[in-house]
């Protein structure tokens, strides 16, 4: 019997140079591999790698199947990177009350330990500004 493997990634990515920002798009069933997947592509980024850009994660069009530990791990993973990206600002936008949920969670609890920025919205736009906001 043959097991099916979705070689579909359930994410884009994309680059903002006017604004300089990458873009992390999510969208259907999104496991915890996926999310460190995304996020070692996007360090391999020469913009966000080099240039300091900031970051917007949009989960608005995903559904997330992480659990608590695996929120953990991605926590561990955004605090082995928080010295080199210190400063950094990451705007996460969620619609579901799961990723509200779990926004806030790793909000409390990773914000002030990894150095990065982190904030969370409903809307695009309202990430864009805080992104483009210099203060």
């Amino acid at each position: 019997m043959r097991k099916k493997v979705n070689i579909m990634k359930s994410y884009t990515i994309e680059i903002h140079r006017n604004e300089k920002f990458v873009c992390r798009r999510f969208f259907g069933d999104l496991v915890f591999d996926e999310i460190l997947e995304s996020w070692m592509e996007i360090l391999n980024v020469p913009e966000f790698n080099n240039d300091n850009y900031d970051l917007i994660s949009d989960y608005t069009e995903a559904t997330v199947q992480v659990s608590v530990n695996s929120l953990n791990k991605v926590g561990d993973f955004y605090e082995s990177i928080g010295q080199k990206y210190r400063g950094r600002k990451h705007a996460v936008v969620v619609a579901k009350p799961r990723q509200t949920a779990f926004s806030k969670l790793f909000k409390q609890k990773y914000d002030s330990e990894s150095g990065i920025l982190f904030d969370i919205f409903e809307e695009m736009e309202a990430a864009v500004n805080w992104i483009k906001n210099e203060s």
